[in-house]
């Protein structure tokens, strides 16, 4: 079980202080032997992000503001499930990650390909 969830894809729809509120998180790999080959298949861009000005600017990273945080967060009920078809890797068991902790990149992503599992370990 997923005891540690961390996502930098701040950018994702589903991000709220780095914590992902999707119900699920797919990640697409197939055969691949690296994690760079990885990508997060449930990430979609936040319309609604807010662009950095001088009151939502929080190290380099444009924020929501913390209403939407706190109302995010308040709506998470713990770890998502984790699918993940990248097969080579050695938390995948039957397409699902048994890794105890998960971090994802992305920090500047705008699209599925430019998010990553940082946690990938080839066979």
């Amino acid at each position: 079980m997923v005891e540690s969830l961390l996502c930098e894809a701040t950018t994702c729809i589903h991000n709220a202080s780095k914590q992902c509120t999707a119900p699920s998180i797919n990640i697409v790999g197939g055969p691949t032997r690296t994690g760079s080959d990885t990508f997060c298949g449930s990430f979609s861009e936040d319309e609604n992000l807010i662009l950095p000005d001088t009151t939502n600017f929080v190290m380099g990273v444009a924020s929501r503001g913390d209403q939407y945080t706190a109302d995010r967060l308040t709506e998470f009920n713990g770890a998502p499930a984790i699918e993940c078809n990248a097969v080579k890797c050695t938390y995948n068991d039957s397409n699902i990650c048994y890794a105890t902790g998960i971090k994802i990149l992305g920090q500047e992503g705008t699209a599925k390909g430019s998010t990553e599992c940082d946690t990938f370990r080839p066979e």
